[in-house]
């Protein structure tokens, strides 16, 4: 049984390094399931297509067929954009630990903040059928009120409509993705920008060949791409200037490889934004 997710294949482009790109746009059929225990996300009205990891709520999942090459594997799969439905204040349901014995609903950590920060990776449990598989939904703990660690407010952001680029590579020894040491947004003394993007990544087997920051407020999730410094010898520094951007956007860094391998800058709260109080290690955000 296939879950209720529209997907289309929009887009096919090649590399010089052995690489092809698929784009694909991705619709699933959301559904928010209310019982005494709080609010389900999934897909379709079966209940099939949720997930859940213990202390963090049940979120909608579900899986893809993709193209098949007859040279090369999927490699890792880069989010560029959706459009986003925001349900704030909600009380989810928190999946609950297996056990011998039933335990009762975990509050969640008020540390989670932003989660998950993937959304969509290359499910290969069959080698011959490899799948996309995806979240479409992520959330974020806000208030701690009692001070014992755990949130008592949560707000969800469901995926009604996602564009996905999936990378299929020759190369099938390279799986390590490239580093990402920092990121920055920074302004002029006018907070409200323009801003200039940067950030610094390098790769150990291969050459990065894309760094985007991706950004999100309450309506749309987009991604913006960085070019290299042409000014560093390194060439491992990636800029774009003149961006415009709401103080209320959140943004992450994903970064690709030649071998088609991704990764996002994760930390305990991985996300910048826009003004200058908002800063969370490795990455930072400043003005001058």
């Amino acid at each position: 049984m296939e879950p209720p997710i529209a997907q289309h294949l929009i887009a096919t482009s090649t590399t010089s390094f052995g690489r092809t790109d698929y784009t694909y746009t991705l619709q699933p059929l959301l559904e928010i399931r209310h019982t005494d225990r709080g609010h389900i996300y999934q897909i379709g009205d079966n209940g099939l297509w949720q997930h859940g990891t213990p202390g963090r709520p049940i979120l909608p999942m579900g899986s893809t067929a993709i193209v098949t090459q007859s040279e090369g594997i999927p490699h890792s799969v880069l989010l560029l954009s959706a459009t986003l439905i925001v349900d704030d204040g909600v009380d989810p349901v928190v999946m609950r630990p297996v056990t011998d014995t039933a335990m009762t609903e975990p509050l969640i950590n008020s540390q989670l903040r932003w989660w998950p920060q993937r959304l969509f990776t290359v499910n290969r449990t069959d080698p011959e059928n490899p799948r996309l598989a995806g979240t479409y939904a992520f959330f974020r703990t806000l208030a701690d009120t009692d001070g014992d660690g755990f949130s008592e407010y949560t707000d969800i952001h469901l995926l009604a409509h996602a564009t996905v680029r999936l990378f299929y590579s020759t190369n099938e020894e390279d799986f390590t993705p490239p580093r990402i040491y920092n990121g920055f947004i920074e302004s002029s003394e006018d907070e409200d920008g323009p801003y200039t993007l940067s950030a610094e990544v390098t790769d150990q087997e291969g050459a990065v060949t894309g760094v985007y920051f991706t950004c999100f407020d309450d309506e749309r999730l987009w991604s913006i791409p960085l070019h290299r410094d042409v000014d560093d010898p390194q060439a491992s520094f990636w800029l774009a200037d003149g961006v415009e951007m709401d103080g209320d956007s959140h943004c992450f860094i994903q970064a690709v490889d030649g071998a088609g391998n991704v990764s996002i800058a994760a930390a305990e709260d991985a996300f910048l934004a826009p003004p200058i109080y908002y800063i969370y290690l490795p990455l930072a955000l400043r003005s001058y």
